[in-house]
């Protein structure tokens, strides 16, 4: 047994923090999505699967997962850069898929035929003698749109086309996105009739989905037992740092990597204390990207009461008491002068909270996402009411924070 030092330092340096390198989990959407493959076959129009969620939940590690075990009888074809996408960049990107895989006749047959019908042309005899193969075949071409909460008002046209008529080849049109993103494509006209099912939430995994997983990791990485290190009990914990959550799954995995190099690959050695700490502070720094961004940014410590405050007040009813809420949390924080912030901002704040996920609904009512970032929300408040140092330099756009004191995980 030779510990594997390399995928260790690895998965240290990745920053691909989209697309799982160990999945588990997750049957309910991928029997969804086998669901509509075999749909695909047996109709004319393409078949629209939706998976939504908060930030981290999973949604392209899930769709990267699905190119993978779909990859005998299905072609995906990516398109994650919505604002530099036309008709003919994503014809260009089929046939390149289709020859990096070298998936043989059929994948460049519906890599012809959806260029084709991507660029509006005419299917030539020839072209028409492929589909029919692929069909035959039972073939599916799978267009998988991310970011599709934000997809422009360009890629309307072609949506309704592909549910209305079809391509002339089975297809699935897959998008992974935030919360909002059935809300934005069901006000396409024309696609009102997207099937019931076709929009899946994704929320936490189970402790043994994540456990799973992070036992895919030590096998992979071939420990060395000695010391009394048990991999089940590693995966266990890996789970437990998680809180169920991917983003902090993959973070703890990243933990764990950095402690077992230094510990020269031996289990027994790892320093469980030190690994739950570095997860820890590695979501706080995640959650602190989240908040550093347009309209949250403008008071660092605002912003966290009002997450703070939705995670305590636990679920809302309708977004006008979302927008409520942060108009309360702004205006006993102090005036404008004092914080950057009045009531007037209260809407905008509120819908970025939206549309950035961090607060979703679910079956109606509106709640925090992700639990564990109202935990690490409040307990950055009780640091900062505790020492006013550290509220200063919250308040601070763009001040890094004072210690790197991790959040308990929820």
């Amino acid at each position: 047994m030779a510990f594997n030092r390399e995928l260790a330092a690895e998965i240290l340096r990745s920053d691909d923090r989209d697309r799982a390198r160990f999945f588990a989990g997750r049957q309910q959407e991928i029997q969804s999505f086998d669901d509509a493959l075999f749909g695909a076959c047996q109709k004319k129009q393409a078949i629209f699967r939706i998976f939504q969620g908060a930030p981290g939940c999973g949604k392209t590690s899930l769709a990267a997962h699905l190119a993978r075990i779909h990859k005998a009888r299905s072609l995906f074809a990516d398109i994650s850069d919505t604002d530099d996408f036309d008709r003919a960049s994503l014809a260009t990107s089929i046939q390149n898929e289709a020859l990096r895989r070298k998936a043989g006749s059929v994948a460049v047959s519906v890599a012809n035929v959806a260029a084709a019908f991507l660029r509006n042309k005419t299917l030539t005899d020839e072209i028409g003698q492929q589909a029919a193969k692929v069909l035959s075949s039972k073939a599916c071409f799978v267009i998988h749109i991310d970011e599709a909460h934000s997809i422009p008002g360009r890629f309307d046209p072609m949506l309704k086309s592909l549910h209305t008529k079809g391509c002339g080849v089975p297809c699935v049109v897959l998008l992974t996105g935030l919360g909002r993103t059935e809300e934005r494509i069901l006000s396409i006209n024309g696609l009102s009739r997207t099937s019931i099912e076709s929009a899946i939430e994704l929320g936490a995994l189970s402790e043994e989905e994540c456990a799973e997983s992070a036992r895919m990791l030590l096998d992979k990485l071939d420990l060395d037992p000695a010391g009394g290190g048990s991999k089940e009990k590693m995966a266990r914990l890996l789970s437990s740092f998680s809180s169920g959550w991917p983003q902090h799954l993959a973070l703890a995995q990243k933990a764990f990597c950095e402690d077992i190099i230094k510990a020269e690959g031996v289990l027994g050695h790892a320093d469980i204390g030190w690994i739950k700490q570095r997860a820890a502070a590695l979501r706080a720094m995640y959650y602190e990207k989240r908040l550093n961004q347009p309209v949250f940014n403008r008071n660092k410590y605002v912003t966290r009461e009002i997450v703070a405050e939705i995670h305590s007040s636990g679920i809302l009813d309708i977004p006008q008491q979302l927008e409520n809420l942060c108009a309360r949390v702004i205006r006993h924080a102090g005036p404008r002068s004092e914080t950057g912030m009045d009531e007037a901002n209260a809407p905008a704040i509120a819908d970025a909270l939206i549309d950035k996920g961090v607060v979703q609904a679910r079956q109606g009512l509106w709640k925090l996402a992700i639990p564990s970032m109202g935990n690490w929300a409040a307990q950055g408040l009780r640091q900062a009411k505790a020492r006013p140092s550290s509220r200063e330099a919250l308040e601070r756009p763009g001040a890094p924070e004072e210690d790197g004191a991790p959040d308990s995980a929820p």
